[in-house]
C-alpha cells in the first residue's frame, strides 16, 4: 500500500461525524478531496487533514443551520406580520398564516396583503430573521469559532512542514560540512 493510500487509511478509521440527515459518503468524499490538495506527509499531517475535514464540515452544517432556524421561524414571522397589518380576528389570521405554507390560494392572498404595504416576501424572512436573533447570534458565534480553529489548522500544517523543512536543511548542512572537513591522518 502507497503512503497516500495508507494515510487516507488511517485517517479514515474513525467513524465520520455526520448527523443521520448528512451523508458519511460526502464527508468520506470531502476528506479523500482535501488530502489529495493537502497531501499529508505522515501521520502528524492526517491527523490535522482529519481535524480540518471536520471543521469544514462544521461549518457547512452551521451555516445550513442559519437557513434552517430562518425557515422554522417563518410561521411565527408570517403570524407576526398578519397581526401588525390586519385588524382582522385573531383565529382568521393565524388559519391564513398555517395555509399559507400549503396552500397556492393562501399565498397570493398574503402576498396581495403584503402589496397594500409595500412588502413582499422577504418582509417574512425579515422578521424570521429579527425572531431568531438570539440563535443566529449563537450560530454566528460558532461559525466564527470554527473558522478560527480551520485556519489555525491549516497555519499549524504550514509550519510544521516549515519547521520539518528547516530539520532537513540544517541536518543535510552539518552531515555536508561533516564530508568536507579534511580528516587527519592517524600517524
Amino acid at each position: 500500500m502507497d503512503q497516500k493510500k495508507e494515510i487516507v487509511t488511517v485517517a479514515l478509521r474513525s467513524k465520520p461525524p455526520v448527523l443521520r440527515s448528512e451523508s458519511a459518503d460526502e464527508y468520506t468524499s470531502l476528506h479523500k478531496k482535501l488530502i489529495e490538495e493537502i497531501e499529508p506527509r505522515g501521520p502528524i499531517e492526517a491527523v490535522y487533514v482529519e481535524e480540518i475535514t471536520a471543521l469544514i464540515w462544521d461549518i457547512q452544517r452551521l451555516r445550513n443551520c442559519k437557513v434552517s432556524v430562518i425557515h422554522q421561524m417563518s410561521r411565527r414571522a408570517l403570524k407576526s406580520i398578519l397581526n401588525q397589518l390586519l385588524p382582522i380576528d385573531e383565529k382568521i389570521k393565524v388559519e391564513l398564516a398555517d395555509r399559507w405554507f400549503e396552500d397556492a390560494a393562501a399565498k397570493e392572498e398574503v402576498s396581495e396583503i403584503l402589496k397594500r404595504f409595500d412588502l413582499d416576501e422577504s418582509a417574512i424572512e425579515a422578521e424570521a430573521i429579527k425572531l431568531a436573533s438570539d440563535q443566529l447570534e449563537w450560530l454566528d458565534k460558532a461559525l466564527v469559532l470554527a473558522s478560527s480553529r480551520l485556519d489555525k489548522s491549516l497555519r499549524f500544517i504550514k509550519s510544521y512542514r516549515a519547521g520539518f523543512a528547516d530539520d532537513v536543511r540544517r541536518q543535510t548542512d552539518r552531515l555536508l560540512m561533516a564530508d568536507v572537513t579534511p580528516q587527519r591522518s592517524a600517524a
